[in-house]
């Protein structure tokens, strides 16, 4: 209890209030791995699970993807894929458990760095003891238990240097971001450079320039990709429309009515307001910025509901009324993201199927899916699939999207063959949810054809599974 309550005086937080957070966090933590199986919810994790795989296969600095886009060179430093596949070696941990302890201990030693944060700052006890609940409970950060801790620790972690002008050791934190995540890491940068030409500071560190390499790789690349896969506005950010480990549109009313008091101040206040505005834009195409957009709006969150709790209103009941509605609003959307977490694909059917297929299938067939199954098909089945949602720096993504859309709509078998010829496809794979997401009837494109084509035939099938099998 003693040590508690010194960290709790490092973070600003009473005794009890620490002791909230702790119970909220580990309620969190249970919820969270109520989940059926071993396995993560959501696609995202499998994509660092099957580099890590790759890399104790074939040993590489550059790992090479021999399973996504049928066979592609990923053309970027995976040191962090590289790390658990060697810690995973070196302790005989499975590669999945490595994974589950570090993004554990980061999501740990991420809300602490937030909470020094908030100290450093000079907010109270109250503000600060809200801020840290809301983050806790926001899908965002329970989604990085499975993915993504590592880049919001290091969000933070860069965050709480520049706080304490600790410039070399962020110049190197900054350096290695990159070689984890280059978007977060020029976002990251671009928001905390900002920020160091507002206090007019003669001193900016060399990784702010060598960041503008990495910055002209990403934009080259895009050039020569030349696909961009915009999201579907907010419908892919607030957690309230659907997506849902992204941000609460309860959690953001208070944000916004928190920065309308925020401009009336300083300059350097307006431009929290415009690095504000700059992080959900940037959101609405990348969903991975939601880690620096998830902590601020937090902070701001607390700050406009306590503003609303303070300020003087003509009915008290409708104060208690307004803010009730928002915190439970708030709840609500950490329920309804926990429920979506332990019915959320991949559920043991489909896990089955796909160990089915690796076991009765030629290790270098091809399956053709829905590009969202395209990472479980490499894990599990470790099998190539024709585009998955890995699009950065793959061959011909364009094409192929175009390609799979067109075979999943198509009725004309000569059509199907061409296609098939040209992937040299070898399985489908389609599941329940799919099927429903794509078809209305039995009838409809590739099923009509699966049905009536003599050249295929049904490989496998569970009650929510199907794996077709094509004959050559």
């Amino acid at each position: 209890m003693k040590k508690l309550e010194s960290i709790a005086q490092n973070v600003s937080l009473t005794k009890n209030q620490a002791i909230v957070v702790v119970l909220v966090f580990i309620l969190v933590l249970i919820l969270f791995n109520l989940r059926p199986g071993n396995y993560p919810p959501g696609e995202n994790s499998y994509l660092s699970l099957k580099l890590s795989k790759e890399f104790l296969k074939s040993p590489s600095l550059i790992i090479k993807d021999n399973l996504s886009f049928s066979s592609r060179q990923n053309n970027s430093f995976n040191l962090w894929e590289i790390i658990i596949a060697l810690i995973s070696k070196l302790t005989s941990l499975s590669i999945l458990a490595s994974y589950k302890i570090f993004y554990l201990l980061f999501a740990v030693l991420s809300l602490y760095l937030f909470l020094l944060i908030l100290n450093h700052l000079k907010f109270s006890n109250n503000l600060n003891f809200l801020a840290a609940i809301l983050l806790i409970i926001s899908p965002a950060f329970i989604n990085s238990l499975s993915f993504n801790s590592l880049i919001l620790f290091l969000v933070l972690l860069s965050s709480y240097l520049f706080l304490k002008s600790k410039f070399k050791l962020l110049s190197f934190i900054l350096f290695i971001f990159p070689l984890i995540s280059p978007l977060i890491a020029v976002v990251s940068t671009g928001v905390l450079a900002s920020f160091l030409l507002r206090k007019n500071l003669k001193y900016i560190p060399p990784s702010f320039l060598t960041i503008f390499l990495y910055v002209i790789l990403l934009i080259s690349n895009v050039g020569k990709n030349n696909y961009f896969n915009p999201f579907s506005a907010l419908n892919q950010v607030i957690s309230d429309f659907g997506f849902y480990h992204g941000l609460s549109i309860f959690l953001l009313i208070p944000s916004i009515y928190a920065l309308k008091h925020i401009w009336k101040n300083n300059a350097y206040y307006k431009q929290i307001f415009f690095s504000f505005i700059l992080l959900l834009i940037l959101s609405l195409f990348s969903t991975t910025i939601l880690l620096i957009f998830t902590p601020i709006a937090s902070v701001l969150s607390a700050i406009g509901i306590l503003y609303l709790h303070n300020k003087k209103w003509n009915s008290n009941i409708l104060k208690i009324i307004t803010v009730a509605v928002i915190l439970f609003g708030i709840c609500l959307s950490t329920f309804n993201f926990i429920v979506f977490n332990i019915t959320n694909l991949p559920d043991e059917n489909l896990i089955n199927g796909l160990i089915y297929l690796k076991d009765n299938s030629p290790e270098d067939s091809v399956i053709l899916s829905d590009p969202s199954r395209g990472h479980w098909i490499n894990y599990f089945a470790e099998r190539k699939d024709i585009a998955d949602s890995n699009t950065f720096l793959a061959p011909d993504v364009k094409e192929r999207l175009k390609d799979i859309d067109k075979i999943f709509k198509t009725r004309d078998i000569n059509e199907f063959n061409k296609i098939v010829n040209k992937y040299k496809i070898s399985y489908i794979f389609l599941d329940s949810e799919l099927k429903k997401q794509l078809w209305k009837t039995d009838d409809e494109g590739l099923l009509f054809i699966l049905k009536n084509n003599p050249d295929t035939i049904r490989f496998y099938k569970n009650s929510k599974v199907e794996i077709w099998k094509i004959l050559r």
